[in-house]
């Protein structure tokens, strides 16, 4: 998916739906590599910084 594709997508997406999704997306990279968390945060803050403000609040990321 483009990102502009993906854009779209997010902000069309209910407030719980983007809640759930950035919960999942949380999940998923929680336990990666640091530099890992640290590109895939930078794509998805490409795409929707809201998005990345979300995971980065759900991880804390202060572990980090």
């Amino acid at each position: 998916m483009q990102r502009a594709q993906a854009k779209e997508f997010y902000e069309s997406l209910s407030e719980r739906e983007k809640e759930l999704l950035a919960e999942s997306i949380a999940e998923d990279i929680y336990f990666e590599e640091k530099e890992a968390c640290k590109e895939i945060l930078c794509i998805l803050h490409e795409t929707n910084r809201e998005l990345t403000e979300r995971i980065k609040r759900i991880n804390g990321f202060t572990r980090r």
